[in-house]
């Protein structure tokens, strides 16, 4: 089980200590970036442009590893701005987003980030089927097959809401189908949901508040791992 710090934020100076924090704290650091137009939330210019993170690295060295959420209706405006910095590893896009979702995948593996779909908890699970193996293998630049799935513990945009429990349902499924493929969950993920969540068959957990808002967070985190 992997726990992932979750950043979402409009201020340069919470984005800096958190991203400080969590890359202490876990090997993957997830940063939220929002357009508002996909979501009702809208994250700075500056942040989603990269340049925020450009100049944390002037101080800071990289995290091993970032994956971007990208809650945005042209996502590829995104990753091009991100797809070079050290760190960036993953990134996941919305099954919602009217798009041509095989050829994102292949343009995402081209550039050597690995792909994920983000799927709300409104949405069937029949969308992103054929997206998915049933056996992973090394994929190439021309895979059209995402490398994980992200399923949303609630209606995305703002931090702090509570989980949505049919989830699990949509966790359980998905795990019984393709039992060999990650799955990660984000939204309303704290101590009193995280048993469920991973029972259901999710390997990552994507936290925000439950880390940077508790007391102590490094303390919040390792239980969480538990």
């Amino acid at each position: 089980m992997e726990i992932i710090p979750a950043i979402l934020t409009k201020k340069k100076n919470e984005f800096n200590s958190r991203l400080k924090l969590a890359s202490k704290l876990a090997k993957t650091v997830q940063i939220d970036i929002m357009d508002g137009l996909f979501v009702d939330n809208e994250t700075p210019a500056k942040l989603n442009d990269g340049s925020w993170y450009k100049e944390y690295l002037q101080n800071n060295k990289a995290p091993k590893n970032i994956e971007l959420h990208l809650m945005v209706i042209n996502p590829w405006q995104i990753i091009e701005a991100w797809k070079e910095l050290p760190g960036v590893m993953r990134i996941i896009w919305h099954e919602e987003v009217p798009i041509n979702h095989e050829e994102m995948i292949r343009a995402v593996h081209e550039v050597g980030l690995e792909s994920s779909l983000a799927i709300n908890p409104d949405t069937s699970l029949k969308q992103i089927y054929p997206f998915i193996e049933s056996e992973p293998k090394k994929r190439g630049a021309g895979e059209y097959y995402v490398d994980s799935i992200l399923v949303m513990g609630v209606t995305p945009g703002f931090s702090g809401q509570k989980f949505i429990h049919d989830s699990l349902k949509t966790i359980s499924t998905l795990h019984k189908k393709y039992p060999h493929l990650p799955i990660a969950v984000d939204g309303g993920v704290n101590l009193e949901t995280a048993k469920s969540i991973k029972n259901a068959g999710a390997n990552r957990l994507c936290a925000a508040g439950a880390i940077f808002l508790a007391d102590n967070p490094k303390k919040a985190y390792n239980k969480l791992s538990k």
